[in-house]
């Protein structure tokens, strides 16, 4: 994606990644020095937190759904436990 700042679809096609990472260093960029998640992307996990609440109608512990963002995803071909542990904790907890 990084190479598409820089280059035209026309020049970018039939490229390796190699020839992609050697196009982005020879502009002064550096494909390796990106955070994680520009490399990767991000995970968005729905959870479970039980919260305190105290108002005029209620007084007590509640349960609320709050979205995590994760931004250093794992390479999911290298680490195939992350999405499997997500998934069950969402079949445990039955977030829908």
């Amino acid at each position: 994606m990084l190479a598409r700042k820089y280059y035209s679809q026309k020049d970018l096609i039939g490229k390796k990644k190699t020839e992609l990472h050697d196009l982005i260093h020879k502009v002064g960029d550096n494909w390796a020095k990106l955070p994680v998640y520009l490399k990767r992307g991000r995970t968005i996990i729905k959870t479970q937190i039980t919260k305190y609440v105290e108002n005029q109608y209620f007084k007590g512990d509640v349960i609320r759904n709050k979205w995590i963002v994760d931004d250093k995803i794992p390479k999911f071909t290298e680490d195939r436990d992350y999405i499997l542990s997500e998934l069950s904790k969402i079949e445990n907890n039955g977030i829908k």
